[in-house]
């Protein structure tokens, strides 16, 4: 073990091992795979982050962290790529920058920690604890956030396509402007979220509850919604063509001015929503509910009406 070298940031030296090409990291003179003694470096990492040692920018890369207490840990800019993370404290860390691709954090803590600008891609949250994380313009292309729970944390402007959010859990959240094309959000919750402005098309939303959720002006071309809970969500401005809302219950929702052209509306529940303005041009709204609804101004052109309930 080097111990000059555990505080010594960004610097990068090859692992000694004859034959390996990777990075060693920090705290030893060899890579993870390599290194010999990984129980003392476990708890040197812990004792540093309880001192308060600045480690940003250092090499962590396949690191077993699994169950450690590094709350509060400085590691801005450092490389964490398939670092095993699993039921780690990192509540209130600085994570900023770092890179995360590929690595296993289900199970860790991670309320309010700073992952601004990290990159995630791959990783896998599975049931981790984001409440109030600040993750905006992270890099969360392909993660698995499967039952997440990320009340109150930001994911402004992130990119999370093709991500799998199944029962994950985003109850006022902040995701204005985020990417969710092609993600799954089956059985999400983002009761008061706000998604104003975020592309969430072609997204799988079956069962999805949004209720009070604010989606203005969000892109939801060709997402599916079925069953989804929109009740009294504010929708001003959505571009909805060809999605499709079967069943869903929209109820006193606000869809002034959305686009809704060619969406299946089929079993909606519109009781008192607001469609001022709004596209439907050649929508399906068959067996729908617009009692107490406001059409006033709406574009019907070619819809389907049959069975409409008024």
């Amino acid at each position: 073990m080097q111990q000059d070298r555990l505080s010594n940031g960004p610097r990068k030296s090859p692992c000694a091992s004859p034959g390996c090409y990777a990075n060693a990291i920090f705290m030893s003179d060899h890579c993870w795979e390599h290194t010999g003694d990984k129980g003392t470096c476990r708890s040197e990492l812990e004792a540093q982050v309880s001192r308060g040692d600045l480690l940003s920018a250092v090499s962590l890369v396949n690191v077993d962290l699994e169950g450690l207490n590094l709350a509060g840990a400085m590691l801005a800019g450092a490389n964490l790529a398939g670092a095993r993370v699993s039921g780690t404290n990192l509540a209130r860390a600085a994570l900023d920058e770092c890179d995360l691709r590929a690595a296993d954090l289900s199970g860790a803590n991670l309320e309010q920690a700073n992952l601004n600008r990290a990159n995630l891609e791959g990783a896998t949250m599975t049931q981790t604890n984001l409440c109030k994380a600040v993750l905006d313009g992270c890099l969360l292309r392909g993660a698995n956030l499967h039952k997440a729970i990320a009340k109150e944390a930001s994911f402004k402007r992130a990119e999370m396509s093709s991500s799998c959010c199944v029962d994950a859990d985003f109850t006022r959240a902040d995701l204005s402007g985020a990417w969710l094309d092609g993600a799954c959000l089956m059985g999400a919750v983002f009761a008061e979220a706000v998604l104003d402005g975020a592309i969430v098309g072609g997204t799988m939303m079956t069962g999805a509850d949004l209720e009070r959720a604010s989606l203005k002006r969000a892109n939801l071309v060709g997402a599916c919604l079925r069953e989804a809970n929109l009740r009294s969500t504010l929708l001003e401005g959505a571009r909805m063509g060809r999605a499709d809302l079967t069943g869903a219950d929209a109820s006193r929702a606000v869809m002034t001015r959305s686009i809704l052209r060619e969406a299946n509306l089929s079993r909606v529940n519109l009781g008192g929503a607001d469609l001022t303005g709004a596209n439907l041009e050649r929508a399906k709204l068959t067996e729908a509910n617009l009692a107490r609804a406001s059409i006033t101004g709406a574009n019907l052109t070619g819809a389907d009406m049959d069975g409409v309930k008024r």
